[in-house]
Protein backbone atom coordinates (compact mmCIF):
# COMPACT_ATOMS: atom_id res chain seq x y z
CA UNK A 1 0.00 0.00 0.00
CA UNK A 2 1.20 3.70 -1.06
CA UNK A 3 1.23 6.29 1.96
CA UNK A 4 -0.85 8.00 -0.50
CA UNK A 5 -3.72 5.52 -0.71
CA UNK A 6 -4.03 5.85 3.67
CA UNK A 7 -6.68 7.75 4.54
CA UNK A 8 -6.22 11.45 5.28
CA UNK A 9 -6.86 10.81 8.86
CA UNK A 10 -4.01 8.51 9.08
CA UNK A 11 -1.52 10.59 7.10
CA UNK A 12 -2.33 13.53 9.78
CA UNK A 13 -1.87 11.62 12.60
CA UNK A 14 1.49 10.88 11.38
CA UNK A 15 2.64 14.51 10.27
CA UNK A 16 1.59 15.04 13.58
CA UNK A 17 3.77 13.44 14.59
CA UNK A 18 6.47 14.32 13.07
CA UNK A 19 6.15 18.05 13.66
CA UNK A 20 6.52 16.72 17.40
CA UNK A 21 10.28 15.33 16.60
CA UNK A 22 10.56 18.45 13.97
CA UNK A 23 14.97 17.86 15.46
CA UNK A 24 17.70 19.18 13.87
CA UNK A 25 16.33 19.82 10.50
CA UNK A 26 16.88 22.52 8.52
CA UNK A 27 13.42 23.63 7.85
CA UNK A 28 10.48 23.08 9.54
CA UNK A 29 8.95 19.98 8.87
CA UNK A 30 5.20 21.33 8.18
CA UNK A 31 7.15 23.21 5.26
CA UNK A 32 8.96 20.02 4.31
CA UNK A 33 5.99 18.14 4.11
CA UNK A 34 4.13 20.61 2.18
CA UNK A 35 6.19 20.93 -0.64
CA UNK A 36 6.58 17.28 -1.40
CA UNK A 37 3.50 16.43 -3.22
CA UNK A 38 0.11 18.33 -4.03
CA UNK A 39 -1.57 15.58 -2.41
CA UNK A 40 0.60 16.28 1.23
CA UNK A 41 0.00 19.91 0.81
CA UNK A 42 -3.89 20.10 0.41
CA UNK A 43 -3.49 17.91 3.92
CA UNK A 44 -0.25 19.76 5.49
CA UNK A 45 -1.78 23.25 4.73
CA UNK A 46 -5.39 22.58 6.57
CA UNK A 47 -3.94 20.99 9.45
CA UNK A 48 -3.28 23.85 12.30
CA UNK A 49 -1.68 21.74 14.73
CA UNK A 50 1.25 22.07 11.88
CA UNK A 51 1.12 26.07 12.03
CA UNK A 52 1.38 26.86 15.74
CA UNK A 53 5.17 27.14 16.25
CA UNK A 54 7.01 30.43 14.64
CA UNK A 55 10.87 30.64 14.98
CA UNK A 56 12.54 33.87 13.62
CA UNK A 57 16.26 34.35 14.33
CA UNK A 58 17.59 37.30 13.13
CA UNK A 59 20.92 36.51 12.51
CA UNK A 60 19.31 33.58 10.06
CA UNK A 61 17.76 36.03 7.83
CA UNK A 62 18.52 39.14 5.22
CA UNK A 63 14.68 40.02 5.74
CA UNK A 64 11.75 40.42 7.89
CA UNK A 65 8.76 37.50 7.80
CA UNK A 66 5.87 39.20 7.26
CA UNK A 67 4.39 37.51 5.11
CA UNK A 68 5.46 33.72 6.84
CA UNK A 69 4.11 34.97 10.33
CA UNK A 70 0.94 35.82 8.60
CA UNK A 71 1.00 32.32 6.61
CA UNK A 72 1.37 31.01 9.90
CA UNK A 73 -1.44 32.97 12.20
CA UNK A 74 -3.68 31.81 9.04
CA UNK A 75 -3.27 28.22 8.80
CA UNK A 76 -2.81 27.79 12.76
CA UNK A 77 -6.94 28.80 13.07
CA UNK A 78 -7.49 29.01 17.17
CA UNK A 79 -4.26 26.50 18.16
CA UNK A 80 -2.36 27.81 20.61
CA UNK A 81 0.92 29.95 19.23
CA UNK A 82 4.42 28.54 20.55
CA UNK A 83 6.61 32.20 19.66
CA UNK A 84 10.32 32.43 19.27
CA UNK A 85 11.88 35.58 18.52
CA UNK A 86 15.79 36.10 18.39
CA UNK A 87 16.05 39.63 17.08
CA UNK A 88 19.53 42.39 17.08
CA UNK A 89 19.07 45.79 16.20
CA UNK A 90 22.04 46.05 13.22
CA UNK A 91 19.71 49.23 12.11
CA UNK A 92 16.60 51.66 12.65
CA UNK A 93 15.41 50.68 9.19
CA UNK A 94 15.44 46.79 10.50
CA UNK A 95 14.96 47.66 13.87
CA UNK A 96 11.48 49.41 13.25
CA UNK A 97 10.08 46.13 11.08
CA UNK A 98 11.10 44.06 14.02
CA UNK A 99 8.68 46.02 16.23
CA UNK A 100 6.06 45.47 13.78
CA UNK A 101 6.44 42.09 13.56
CA UNK A 102 6.26 41.86 17.17
CA UNK A 103 2.88 43.96 17.20
CA UNK A 104 1.89 41.67 15.29
CA UNK A 105 2.10 38.52 17.35
CA UNK A 106 1.15 41.03 20.24
CA UNK A 107 -2.26 41.00 19.03
CA UNK A 108 -2.48 37.46 19.27
CA UNK A 109 -1.63 37.16 22.70
CA UNK A 110 -4.95 35.30 23.72
CA UNK A 111 -3.65 32.20 21.97
CA UNK A 112 -0.18 32.10 23.12
CA UNK A 113 1.10 28.92 24.89
CA UNK A 114 4.46 29.74 24.68
CA UNK A 115 6.51 32.89 24.03
CA UNK A 116 10.22 34.02 23.80
CA UNK A 117 12.05 37.07 22.75
CA UNK A 118 15.67 37.40 23.03
CA UNK A 119 16.89 41.08 21.94
CA UNK A 120 19.96 42.98 22.01
CA UNK A 121 19.79 46.64 22.66
CA UNK A 122 22.78 48.14 23.77
CA UNK A 123 24.68 50.37 21.92
CA UNK A 124 21.97 49.48 18.85
CA UNK A 125 20.68 52.64 16.98
CA UNK A 126 17.23 52.18 18.41
CA UNK A 127 18.47 52.70 21.58
CA UNK A 128 17.41 51.47 24.99
CA UNK A 129 14.66 54.04 26.10
CA UNK A 130 13.12 53.94 22.25
CA UNK A 131 13.28 50.29 22.27
CA UNK A 132 11.77 49.81 25.91
CA UNK A 133 8.64 52.40 24.21
CA UNK A 134 7.96 50.09 21.54
CA UNK A 135 8.00 46.97 23.30
CA UNK A 136 5.24 48.45 25.46
CA UNK A 137 2.54 46.79 24.35
CA UNK A 138 3.65 44.34 26.43
CA UNK A 139 3.14 45.77 29.70
CA UNK A 140 -1.11 45.74 29.91
CA UNK A 141 -0.94 42.67 28.07
CA UNK A 142 -3.64 39.89 28.94
CA UNK A 143 -2.53 36.11 28.25
CA UNK A 144 -4.59 33.57 29.80
CA UNK A 145 -3.19 30.84 27.84
CA UNK A 146 0.24 31.35 28.33
CA UNK A 147 2.23 28.71 29.92
CA UNK A 148 6.06 29.77 28.86
CA UNK A 149 7.70 33.06 29.11
CA UNK A 150 11.09 33.93 28.65
CA UNK A 151 12.19 37.48 28.14
CA UNK A 152 16.36 38.57 28.50
CA UNK A 153 16.34 41.93 27.15
CA UNK A 154 20.41 42.54 26.80
CA UNK A 155 21.35 46.47 27.07
CA UNK A 156 20.23 47.48 30.02
CA UNK A 157 20.72 50.93 31.67
CA UNK A 158 23.03 49.82 34.22
CA UNK A 159 22.66 52.81 36.12
CA UNK A 160 19.01 51.92 36.21
CA UNK A 161 17.71 51.88 40.22
CA UNK A 162 16.61 48.55 41.89
CA UNK A 163 12.60 48.84 42.22
CA UNK A 164 12.88 46.99 45.22
CA UNK A 165 9.89 45.27 44.19
CA UNK A 166 8.89 41.95 42.33
CA UNK A 167 5.49 43.51 40.89
CA UNK A 168 5.41 42.48 37.40
CA UNK A 169 6.42 45.55 34.33
CA UNK A 170 4.81 42.79 31.69
CA UNK A 171 1.91 40.89 31.56
CA UNK A 172 0.33 43.53 34.15
CA UNK A 173 -3.58 42.39 32.42
CA UNK A 174 -2.86 38.69 34.01
CA UNK A 175 -1.30 35.23 32.79
CA UNK A 176 -2.75 32.58 34.94
CA UNK A 177 -1.61 29.58 33.85
CA UNK A 178 2.27 31.01 33.09
CA UNK A 179 4.24 28.49 35.39
CA UNK A 180 7.76 28.42 33.49
CA UNK A 181 9.83 31.50 33.41
CA UNK A 182 12.92 32.52 31.92
CA UNK A 183 14.55 35.76 32.86
CA UNK A 184 17.74 37.65 33.03
CA UNK A 185 19.84 39.66 36.10
CA UNK A 186 18.11 42.71 34.15
CA UNK A 187 14.71 41.82 34.29
CA UNK A 188 13.42 42.95 37.02
CA UNK A 189 14.06 46.59 35.94
CA UNK A 190 11.47 46.31 32.96
CA UNK A 191 10.54 42.65 31.70
CA UNK A 192 9.19 40.57 34.93
CA UNK A 193 6.12 38.54 34.72
CA UNK A 194 3.45 37.90 37.11
CA UNK A 195 5.27 35.40 39.63
CA UNK A 196 2.21 34.40 41.63
CA UNK A 197 2.54 31.17 40.05
CA UNK A 198 5.58 30.21 39.06
CA UNK A 199 6.29 26.35 39.33
CA UNK A 200 9.81 26.45 37.42
CA UNK A 201 12.35 29.15 37.24
CA UNK A 202 15.75 30.07 35.01
CA UNK A 203 17.89 33.15 35.90
CA UNK A 204 20.75 33.87 33.09
CA UNK A 205 23.36 36.50 32.36
CA UNK A 206 22.27 38.85 29.66
CA UNK A 207 24.93 39.32 27.06
CA UNK A 208 28.18 41.72 27.96
CA UNK A 209 26.74 42.04 31.74
CA UNK A 210 29.66 44.00 33.66
CA UNK A 211 27.82 45.12 36.80
CA UNK A 212 25.28 43.99 39.81
CA UNK A 213 22.05 44.35 39.11
CA UNK A 214 19.75 43.19 41.79
CA UNK A 215 19.62 43.96 45.49
CA UNK A 216 20.00 41.21 48.04
CA UNK A 217 15.91 42.40 49.12
CA UNK A 218 14.83 41.95 45.25
CA UNK A 219 16.41 38.63 44.94
CA UNK A 220 15.47 37.30 48.08
CA UNK A 221 11.72 38.26 46.85
CA UNK A 222 12.19 36.15 43.83
CA UNK A 223 13.37 32.99 45.39
CA UNK A 224 10.46 33.00 47.72
CA UNK A 225 7.48 32.71 45.68
CA UNK A 226 5.69 30.21 47.27
CA UNK A 227 4.91 28.04 44.49
CA UNK A 228 8.79 27.85 42.63
CA UNK A 229 9.60 24.00 42.83
CA UNK A 230 12.59 24.32 40.22
CA UNK A 231 15.44 26.82 40.20
CA UNK A 232 18.55 26.84 38.03
CA UNK A 233 20.28 30.40 38.72
CA UNK A 234 23.19 30.58 36.05
CA UNK A 235 24.41 34.48 35.62
CA UNK A 236 28.21 35.06 36.64
CA UNK A 237 27.20 38.32 38.49
CA UNK A 238 23.79 38.65 40.41
CA UNK A 239 23.34 40.29 43.97
CA UNK A 240 25.18 43.58 44.82
CA UNK A 241 27.18 43.27 47.66
CA UNK A 242 26.70 46.14 50.04
CA UNK A 243 23.01 45.02 49.55
CA UNK A 244 23.72 42.16 51.89
CA UNK A 245 24.00 44.74 54.99
CA UNK A 246 24.43 42.81 58.13
CA UNK A 247 25.79 39.42 57.10
CA UNK A 248 24.99 37.54 59.91
CA UNK A 249 21.62 39.13 60.76
CA UNK A 250 20.20 37.86 57.21
CA UNK A 251 16.88 36.68 56.70
CA UNK A 252 16.33 33.01 56.01
CA UNK A 253 15.69 32.55 52.59
CA UNK A 254 11.98 30.19 53.06
CA UNK A 255 11.01 28.58 49.78
CA UNK A 256 8.22 25.94 50.85
CA UNK A 257 8.09 24.52 47.72
CA UNK A 258 11.46 23.81 46.55
CA UNK A 259 12.80 20.31 45.15
CA UNK A 260 15.48 21.28 42.85
CA UNK A 261 17.94 23.83 43.30
CA UNK A 262 20.91 24.30 40.23
CA UNK A 263 23.54 27.09 40.37
CA UNK A 264 25.73 27.18 37.61
CA UNK A 265 29.03 29.48 37.56
CA UNK A 266 27.13 32.18 39.84
CA UNK A 267 29.70 31.55 43.01
CA UNK A 268 28.57 34.87 44.27
CA UNK A 269 25.22 33.72 45.47
CA UNK A 270 26.24 30.72 46.61
CA UNK A 271 25.79 32.40 50.53
CA UNK A 272 21.85 31.20 49.87
CA UNK A 273 22.88 27.92 50.91
CA UNK A 274 23.07 29.26 54.41
CA UNK A 275 20.13 30.94 54.61
CA UNK A 276 17.94 28.51 52.51
CA UNK A 277 14.82 26.98 54.43
CA UNK A 278 13.25 24.21 51.52
CA UNK A 279 11.90 21.66 53.73
CA UNK A 280 11.07 19.38 50.22
CA UNK A 281 14.31 20.28 48.45
CA UNK A 282 15.61 16.41 46.63
CA UNK A 283 18.52 17.76 44.42
CA UNK A 284 21.24 20.19 44.79
CA UNK A 285 23.39 20.81 41.75
CA UNK A 286 26.72 23.06 42.03
CA UNK A 287 27.96 23.20 38.54
CA UNK A 288 31.08 24.87 37.39
CA UNK A 289 32.03 26.93 40.08
CA UNK A 290 35.32 28.18 41.15
CA UNK A 291 36.67 24.45 42.18
CA UNK A 292 38.30 21.01 40.75
CA UNK A 293 35.87 18.81 40.11
CA UNK A 294 34.89 16.23 42.60
CA UNK A 295 33.95 12.56 41.77
CA UNK A 296 32.29 11.15 44.63
CA UNK A 297 28.75 12.42 45.51
CA UNK A 298 27.53 14.30 48.49
CA UNK A 299 24.61 13.06 50.16
CA UNK A 300 22.95 15.49 52.77
CA UNK A 301 19.80 14.64 55.28
CA UNK A 302 17.55 17.45 55.66
CA UNK A 303 14.92 16.97 58.31
CA UNK A 304 12.80 14.40 56.02
CA UNK A 305 14.83 13.06 53.48
CA UNK A 306 18.51 12.47 52.05
CA UNK A 307 19.54 15.64 49.45
CA UNK A 308 21.54 13.91 46.83
CA UNK A 309 24.75 16.31 45.61
CA UNK A 310 27.89 16.12 43.17
CA UNK A 311 30.78 17.23 45.70
CA UNK A 312 31.76 15.43 48.62
CA UNK A 313 30.48 12.38 51.12
CA UNK A 314 28.80 13.63 54.59
CA UNK A 315 27.22 11.85 56.68
CA UNK A 316 23.44 11.97 57.72
CA UNK A 317 22.17 14.06 60.36
CA UNK A 318 19.18 16.05 61.91
CA UNK A 319 19.84 19.17 60.67
CA UNK A 320 17.51 21.82 59.15
CA UNK A 321 18.52 22.11 55.22
CA UNK A 322 20.52 25.37 55.36
CA UNK A 323 22.91 24.45 58.44
CA UNK A 324 23.58 21.06 56.88
CA UNK A 325 24.63 22.05 53.87
CA UNK A 326 26.94 25.06 55.09
CA UNK A 327 28.34 23.15 57.66
CA UNK A 328 29.10 20.25 55.28
CA UNK A 329 30.64 22.74 52.83
CA UNK A 330 32.75 24.05 55.15
CA UNK A 331 33.87 20.75 57.85
CA UNK A 332 34.89 18.82 54.27
CA UNK A 333 36.93 22.00 52.93
CA UNK A 334 34.96 21.71 49.95
CA UNK A 335 37.13 24.16 47.81
CA UNK A 336 33.78 25.36 46.07
CA UNK A 337 32.63 26.77 49.25
CA UNK A 338 36.09 28.49 50.22
CA UNK A 339 37.23 29.13 46.98
CA UNK A 340 34.36 31.81 46.64
CA UNK A 341 34.29 35.32 47.63
CA UNK A 342 30.59 34.61 48.64
CA UNK A 343 32.03 32.18 51.37
CA UNK A 344 35.12 33.90 52.16
CA UNK A 345 33.77 37.13 53.40
CA UNK A 346 30.50 35.49 55.22
CA UNK A 347 33.07 33.12 57.16
CA UNK A 348 36.08 36.06 57.76
CA UNK A 349 32.79 38.58 59.11
CA UNK A 350 30.99 35.83 61.35
CA UNK A 351 34.82 34.93 62.44
CA UNK A 352 35.31 38.79 63.41
CA UNK A 353 32.95 39.32 65.55
CA UNK A 354 33.16 36.30 67.22
CA UNK A 355 30.41 33.93 65.89
CA UNK A 356 30.81 30.42 64.89
CA UNK A 357 30.87 29.19 61.71
CA UNK A 358 29.12 25.78 62.44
Amino acid sequence: MLILDLPNEIQSEIFTFAHRDNGTLLLPVEVILSHVCSEWRDIVINLPILWTAFKFEAHRRTSVPFDKLEEYLSRSKTQLLELYFDIYFPNISLANQYFTLLDIVIAQAYRWRRFTLFTDLKGRPIGIVEGLHRLNGLRQLNAPNLEYFAMCLAGVDWDAPDPGHINPSVLIGGAPRLSVIRIDTASHLHSLPPLSNMNTLTIQDPPFLKEYLCSFHTFRSILMVPTLTYLSIEPRLMVYPPSFGDLETLPPIVMPSLRTLRITRCDSILFILWLLHAPLLETLMLHRLETRPLSSGLRISTTSRPLPCSTAMAPPGHFTPATCIWSTLFSTNLPCAQNTSSYRALTAHRQSKGIPVY
